[in-house]
């Protein structure tokens, strides 16, 4: 187990590759400790501020993975404190993080993005807690992956 303790984690951003699908289409995805939320952008999204899209942000692409399920009636959106939001449905399909996957995890599927700079980041990996989620009815990628491992611990000095 990994612990990091730093006065400095308030400037830093986590980003890890996560695969999603079958075969796994690969994302750069931030580890947010505040969402619950993993989402990525959908190939036919709709992006404002920047428009278009930011040229290497990557689009997952449904018909490219046989694992990946609709799922009917679930909309879904995100809002971020400098007011950025992304916007879409839930879906489901194989989530890969660190050699370990989790079938049938859902995701956030973006159809629209707003205010989103160009970081070079494909969306946001969750690692907060359940009660942060916008729907309130799945469990988080973290708790579907780890399934009680316990691999990285971060603290920060009150």
């Amino acid at each position: 187990m990994l612990t990091v303790s730093s006065p400095l984690l308030v400037c830093l951003q986590f980003v890890g590759q996560v695969g999603i699908g079958t075969p796994p289409q690969y994302f750069r995805l931030e580890f947010d400790i505040g969402a619950t939320d993993t989402w990525v952008a959908l190939t036919k999204a709709n992006c404002t501020k920047p428009e278009p899209c930011a040229p290497d942000r990557r689009l997952f692409h449904p018909r490219r993975s046989s694992s990946f399920e609709k799922t009917p009636d679930s909309p879904w959106k995100i809002e971020f404190s400098d007011k950025s939001n992304a916007s879409g449905w839930i879906q489901t399909d194989i989530l890969q993080v660190a050699g370990l996957a989790v079938d049938r995890q859902l995701i956030g599927m973006a159809m629209s993005l707003f205010g989103f700079k160009d970081n070079q980041i494909d969306g946001s990996f969750a690692l907060g807690l359940k009660r942060n989620d916008s729907n309130g009815n799945y469990a988080d990628s973290v708790e579907a992956v780890l399934s009680g491992y316990k691999l990285l611990s971060i603290s920060c000095p009150s």
